[in-house]
Parts: C-alpha cells; structure tokens; sequence
C-alpha cells in the first residue's frame, strides 16, 4: 500500500494525527489491513451480518474515519466501520449488518476499503459465526518483529593451530679460521642483548660466535627459545653478537696480525 498517493486525505489525516501526537509523520509506513472474521445470514428476513478485524502492522496508533481511504461498498460508505487502529490485531473490531437480496447477487457482497485494501463479506461464501464465544485457532499472519535481543557472552578461546612450517636453513658462515698455535678465542659476556668480543691490539679477529642466554626465555612460555639477532665482526680486531631476547655472548678467534701478513 506504500505506493499509493502521498497526499491522499487518508494519509493528511494520518500526518495531522501524527504531528499532534509529537511524532513526525513519515509516509512509508506499513499497511493496515481489513478482514472479514465471519458472516450470519438470516434468510427470513433477508438480513446478513458480518463480523470484520483489522491487522495494524505498525507499531503505533492509526486515527482514519470513515472517507476516501475507509468507507464501504455499496453506499452508504460509513457503517460504522472502526476508525481508530490499535497496533497488532483487532478482533471482532466491529459488525455491520445490511439487506439481502437473493435475486441481486450483487446484494451478498458488502466490501470494507481500507487504504486501498479490501475485506469482502459475502452472504453465503463467508465462514459463519457460530456466537460470541467462537475462538479463533488458525494462526494468523506473522506478527511484528521484536526488539534486538542484546549481545550474549564472549565464547571459550578455541584450541591451538597446527605448528607452522619450519623456515628454510640460513647460509653457511664463513670457514673459520687456521689453527694455529698462536690463535686463541676471546669470549666476552654481556648483561644486556649486546656483547663485543677484542682481540689485541697486534692481533686480527679471524671469525667468531654468538649466544643468547635463553634461562629467563625458557622459563617463560610465550618465548621461543633461541633469540640471536645478529653475529658479525664488529671491526678487524672485535666480533659482535646481538640478541633479540636473552643476554649476549660474544666469541672472537683473534690471531697474531704478523701471521696473516706473513700467510700466503
């Protein structure tokens, strides 16, 4: 019903109703739908009645009386039709009785417009009433949908991933250097993540090491073990370790200077 015209009088009674209400009217609302419950005919006296509801899908009150956008069909268009709409259904909003004539079959038919929809009473093709008891148990159309519940609980930390592939093997170091009776390593130790091995001042370093003390690493699970950032020489006479957790040792191979000079 949302593509009817928007300046219809229904929908300018429907705006005025809103604004006075404090609300601003906004005309993509949902319908409001008629139906017809159930219809008695009495036949002695040419009489039929029918019971009609309406479903408001909205969730606010809808104020229509009868006119362009609620009358009935054939004249006279207001019947005492319902003119202000509850939200959800309405049974039993209202009767309606009026003459029938079984040699106009145009005269069985009673039709409540309702904003462009329709309920069609018919004399004898409508379910009958069976008094003011009758109880409805066929289910109806879906109702309004409910508030957002709010968001539940954070769930339990799942399990672990496989172990990633291990990485490729690092290239092979430089060969170390001859042994000789005059070369020697120098280990230097270090409390922080950097250490410095120095050979003397007449000797030249010929390779060396590096370590990490990994005894506060290993105590603590979330630390992979073996932390060596770096391991290079630090000049011709010092080799330099760095770890990137644990404290650094620094292993030098220091040999004679004139050695190497005199080397082929």
């Amino acid at each position: 019903m949302t593509d009817r015209l928007l300046f219809s009088p229904g929908r300018m009674l429907l705006a005025a109703a809103l604004m006075y209400a404090g609300l601003t009217p906004v005309f993509a609302i949902d319908p409001v739908h008629p139906g017809v419950e159930c219809v008695d005919l009495d036949e002695e006296v040419g009489e039929a009645t029918a019971r009609f509801f309406y479903y408001n899908r909205n969730d606010f009150v809808i104020n229509l009386p009868p006119g362009g956008d609620n009358f009935f069909s054939p004249p006279p268009g207001n019947r005492g039709q319902e003119s202000r709409f509850q939200p959800g259904f309405t049974w039993r909003s209202f009767e309606v009785t009026w003459l029938v004539d079984f040699d106009n079959p145009g005269s069985l038919e009673l039709t409540w417009n309702l904003l462009g929809d329709e309920a069609v009473a018919h004399a004898t093709d409508s379910p009958r009433c069976t008094g003011p008891t009758e109880c409805r148990t066929d289910p109806g159309p879906q109702g309004l949908t409910g508030p957002e519940g709010p968001e539940g609980p954070q769930g339990p930390e799942g399990f672990a991933g496989p172990q990633g592939p291990t990485g490729e093997q690092g290239p092979v170091g430089e060969p170390a250097a001859p042994a000789t009776a005059r070369c020697h390593t120098v280990i230097a130790q270090s409390d922080g993540d950097t250490a410095i091995a120095e050979c003397a001042g007449d000797e030249l370093v010929m390779g060396g090491g590096g370590e990490c003390n990994d005894l506060l690493i290993a105590q603590t699970q979330d630390w992979p073990v073996g932390q060596l950032k770096a391991s290079h020489p630090n000049s011709v006479s010092s080799w330099k370790a760095v770890c990137a957790l644990g404290q650094a040792s620094a292993t030098a191979i220091c040999c004679p200077a004139a050695d190497q000079e005199a080397s082929p």
